[in-house]
């Protein structure tokens, strides 16, 4: 990478962690000792894990710096309903050796202390690495990112709008695994759709996004992955396209000190929430 931009990148990781013991960083290389993938996590969030990791949500769609590298990030949510942060990751590409080195560094870092539900989009390369690393845990799919492509798979339906409308009901309102396998059954048998491929999916891996079958385990609220995306939303403001990866670590510290900042700020005006947003961890541990 130009400029020495991954010995930067982790040279400042190496000084976060001797700052801090706590910080955990991890990274590999190819066979030419380029750097391909990058994981860490600081204390705040290896402190969060320990209290609200239950159920992670795992994205990785955003898309960050010049060298167009996946952000990858690992949240939950606390007891006052706020987003944690439990670590993240640059990665080269998105294929299953990545991403099982990826969870595998994750749960290094945490101890080796697993998690009871991940819940991840639909993609089918995350499948294998997720039962190699977590083989006892529940995989949820984002009910959102399955049904936002209805438009594309489904808008050619001369009956559409209805279709649409009957489908989300079955889906949102069906109680039972049972309730929900006949109300699909008549739904798509009414619009002539039993046999489109896209919809059979669906229903073979129900077990995966209908909310009737998830019922049986806790969840956290979470049912979709934009827990993940208020973070992403957050580091918009301090990460750009245009970011340097010698200039990503500093920026990342900037954002996670920036937010503390803020809730001590609300803290000490009267505001009713006295804990980190992104860490859930109480500040005065950290001021």
């Amino acid at each position: 990478m130009e400029g020495g931009d991954a010995k930067a990148l982790l040279k400042y990781f190496d000084h976060m962690q001797t700052d801090n013991n706590k910080f955990f960083r991890s990274f590999r290389v190819d066979d030419k000792g380029t750097l391909k993938d990058v994981f860490w996590a600081d204390a705040r969030s290896r402190a969060a894990y320990e209290e609200f990791g239950d159920v992670v949500c795992f994205d990785s769609t955003y898309v960050t710096n010049k060298y167009h590298l996946p952000f990858a990030n690992f949240v939950g949510v606390n007891h006052h309903n706020q987003t944690v942060l439990f670590g993240c990751a640059l990665i080269s590409v998105e294929d299953a050796d990545i991403f099982e080195w990826v969870f595998r560094q994750w749960l290094k870092c945490m101890g080796g202390r697993t998690l009871d539900g991940l819940l991840t989009d639909q993609a089918t390369v995350m499948r294998q690495p997720i039962k190699h690393v977590f083989p006892e845990i529940r995989h949820r799919w984002c009910i959102w990112h399955i049904l936002r492509k209805l438009p594309h798979k489904l808008g050619r339906n001369e009956k559409y709008a209805k279709l649409k409308e009957e489908l989300l009901e079955v889906v949102y309102d069906s109680f039972t695994k049972e309730e929900f396998g006949s109300r699909w059954e008549e739904v798509t048998s009414d619009y002539g759709i039993v046999n489109d491929e896209w919809v059979s999916g669906l229903f073979v891996e129900r077990s995966m996004w209908v909310p009737a079958n998830m019922k049986d385990q806790f969840w956290a609220g979470m049912r979709t992955t934009q827990r993940v995306e208020s973070i992403n939303s957050f580091f918009d403001k301090f990460v750009t396209r245009k970011t340097r990866l010698c200039e990503f670590g500093e920026k990342y510290v900037a954002a996670i000190e920036r937010r503390i900042m803020q809730e001590k700020e609300a803290d000490e005006i009267g505001h009713k929430y006295t804990r980190n947003s992104l860490t859930g961890i109480p500040l005065e541990k950290y001021f």
